[in-house]
């Protein structure tokens, strides 16, 4: 399933836990993805929240992607 839309797809499994880092998916507390999700836990990876207030998806976008070794 999507963790930021909640769409499900026919691969989708249904799992006991779920674990995201640094805060909770839009897609993963959904109505619908409530029993694909199971139990949700959110792991703090030292990541401060106000970071969220200036930094966004297009400041990766310069990013190199790393070789594959």
């Amino acid at each position: 399933m999507d963790p930021d839309t909640g769409e499900v797809t026919d691969k989708a499994v249904k799992a006991d836990v779920t674990v995201t880092m640094h805060r909770a998916k839009r897609g993963l507390v959904t109505e619908g993805a409530k029993q694909y999700v199971g139990e949700l836990v959110v792991v703090d990876i030292g990541i401060p929240r106000e970071a969220e207030l200036i930094v966004g998806p297009g400041d990766l976008l310069h990013l190199k992607l790393r070789q594959e070794t």
